[in-house]
């Protein structure tokens, strides 16, 4: 949805299925050695499409 920059600091705003979110954290934390750190939000309830569901 965004990016901005503040300093050194880059900020993303993205909307991300819930599942998806335990993933981001380990990748995360892996590409930015520890120091990436996010916020969640609810947003809003969704249907899944067909192709996600497990």
């Amino acid at each position: 949805m965004g990016m901005d920059a503040e300093g050194k600091y880059t900020t993303l705003k993205a909307k991300a299925l819930l599942a998806e979110m335990n993933r981001y954290c380990t990748a995360l934390s892996s590409l930015t050695s520890g120091r990436g750190t996010f916020t969640m939000t609810f947003s809003s309830y969704e249907l899944v499409p067909a192709d996600v569901i497990r």
